[in-house]
């Protein structure tokens, strides 16, 4: 079994340890996930992805997103996250999310809001300590 780490803590701590209230994540391996066009709840959304190799990957993606929802909301029906115009998730209303995929990988963030929020975005690169310093100066104030 091969460990999978995120900013060197493993996949698990950051399925349950999201740093900002309200926001629930969720990671999918690609490697270990049987995924099937059957339980994709926009089948219309894999019409126009031609490789296996994208199609598993938003597969993957919808799998950690649908999971994320169900976090926020265990006891509703799934609700599906539709497909826009440039192939951006289009989230349930009241919902926020983020999507991204690697080529091992695809993770959510899923955020219920009541006020308007403009985004929050999610991103998969493999870190190493010139990117990590980079992305702290474009992120974070100087006394975090």
């Amino acid at each position: 079994m091969t460990l999978i780490t995120i900013a060197g803590q493993p996949i698990e701590t950051l399925e349950t340890a999201c740093p900002w209230p309200g926001m629930v994540t969720s990671v999918c391996q690609l490697s270990n996930s049987a995924l099937s066009e059957s339980e994709c709840l926009e089948p219309s959304a894999l019409g126009n992805l031609t490789s296996a190799k994208r199609k598993r990957m938003f597969l993957a993606g919808r799998r950690a997103a649908h999971t994320a929802l169900r976090r926020l909301r265990p006891s509703e029906s799934p609700l599906p996250i539709l497909r826009g115009d440039s192939g951006e998730p289009v989230w349930p209303d009241g919902f926020l999310g983020s999507i991204a995929h690697s080529e091992s990988l695809a993770a959510a963030a899923v955020l219920e809001c009541r006020e308007p929020v403009v985004g929050i975005g999610l991103d998969l690169e493999p870190a190493t300590r010139r990117s990590r310093h980079s992305i702290r100066e474009r992120i974070c104030l100087s006394d975090e």
